[in-house]
């Protein structure tokens, strides 16, 4: 599918015949070696800021493209996705981003043109460098797969001692090694892992207060305002009204 206005820039039509030598360029750089410096480069994400890179790889976009909005949103999606996992393996939390995937990927598909499409990129980037900072270090492995059963099991009854079983691990052991890691508790790494998730289905309308609660683990409403408001200094309902 071509569309000029996806490309196009102070109403010029930016094909890659209309850029001098561009065709010939096209062949000589590797959109996956593009993509690939791009994930490189994110490692650098926490201490400077990467105008010039993230810049650099939209021209490249516009480049490999050749008109094809298909193509263009796919690359565009495929950095995003890039910049989300990056974020997981430091943090171990796929919730932690103030967006999910799926509302990554529409936002995308919405995009006018390249220079919003750059105009995300940026801001995406910048949201990970702000999380990021002061946190250059990655988790153990030990400790990210500990991350990863809490925050794909918190809505249940989950336990230290039940985590630890999972892992083969000792509690003690387990309540030590993560908080030396992650400067939190168990108790506060599942409750985040839950407030986060929360916040997700609260920016939904079709999801009541009371149901978010519970689907996040919460069975009682009291408690999941308590922890809500100590995590985010409001309440459930003043947080969806806002958003």
């Amino acid at each position: 599918m071509l569309d000029a206005g996806f490309f196009g820039a102070g109403g010029k039509l930016l094909f890659p015949e209309s850029i001098p030598g561009a065709k010939d360029k096209a062949k000589r750089f590797s959109i996956i070696r593009d993509l690939e410096q791009f994930h490189h480069m994110l490692g650098q994400a926490a201490v400077q800021p990467l105008t010039e890179p993230i810049d650099r790889f939209v021209e490249r976009v516009r480049m490999y493209s050749e008109g094809s909005i298909r193509v263009a949103k796919g690359l565009i999606a495929e950095a995003c996705l890039a910049i989300a996992r990056h974020y997981y393996r430091v943090t171990g939390n796929e919730f932690g981003l103030d967006r999910s995937i799926d509302k990554m990927l529409d936002d995308i598909e919405g995009l006018p043109d390249l220079a919003q499409a750059s105009s995300y990129l940026h801001r995406l980037m910048e949201e990970i460098r702000i999380k990021l900072s002061g946190r250059r270090k990655e988790y153990s492995l030990q400790v990210r797969h500990l991350l990863d059963y809490i925050n794909s099991h918190f809505s249940g009854n989950l336990t230290l001692t039940s985590v630890a079983d999972h892992c083969g691990l000792n509690p003690s052991y387990v309540s030590r090694l993560l908080r030396s890691e992650t400067g939190d508790t168990f108790v506060d790494l599942v409750a985040k892992a839950r407030i986060e998730a929360a916040k997700r289905l609260l920016r939904d309308p079709k999801y009541k207060v009371g149901e978010v609660g519970e689907m996040v683990g919460y069975k009682e409403y009291a408690y999941f305002y308590q922890v809500f408001k100590k995590f985010e200094g409001t309440s459930p309902r003043a947080f969806q009204n806002r958003t």
